[in-house]
């Protein structure tokens, strides 16, 4: 399955996954936990900071105070700390193999070339198809009558 390396983290170390996943109930076993695995031409998540548009001015100097934070030395170590892998910072717990993930690990960082950036949201439009289900469910009487097993069918 294909997860973020955050979310391999918080999964082993039994922290709230976010949404409707509730919390585990505390550290998983070595044998138990994920592995996170780095294909050497897979790209790392670029996840940016972006301010709105529509923001008023208060919500504008807010926003640019906290995105400076972000680039702090304090808020680098905060992005660790919560298991997100920031650029130039040196890799510490909790980002360890205990916690299933690999604290060396390198991933690309070059830009993507547009037309595999094209082609991939082709891809993810025709996985995202709309569908019909139909169900059909036998209700005769025939399906009360004992099978091999003895069990209804």
């Amino acid at each position: 399955m294909i997860v973020s390396e955050q979310a391999v983290l918080r999964f082993n170390t039994g922290a709230p996954l976010g949404g409707r996943c509730a919390a585990g109930t505390g550290r998983l076993s070595s044998q138990e936990q994920l592995k996170a695995f780095y294909p050497s031409d897979t790209r790392g998540l670029d996840i940016r900071f972006a301010r709105l548009s529509w923001s008023d001015a208060s919500q504008g100097r807010a926003a640019a105070r906290f995105g400076d934070w972000l680039v702090s030395d304090d808020g680098q170590q905060t992005l660790l700390a919560v298991g997100l892998r920031p650029n130039g910072v040196t890799i510490r717990d909790p980002l360890s193999e205990q916690n299933g993930v690999l604290p060396g690990a390198t991933v690309k960082d070059d830009p993507v070339p547009l037309e595999a950036l094209r082609a991939a949201m082709r891809q993810y439009d025709l996985a995202h198809r709309q569908g019909r289900v139909l169900l059909a469910l036998d209700a005769s009487g025939s399906m009360g009558a004992a099978v091999d097993n003895g069990q209804t069918r």
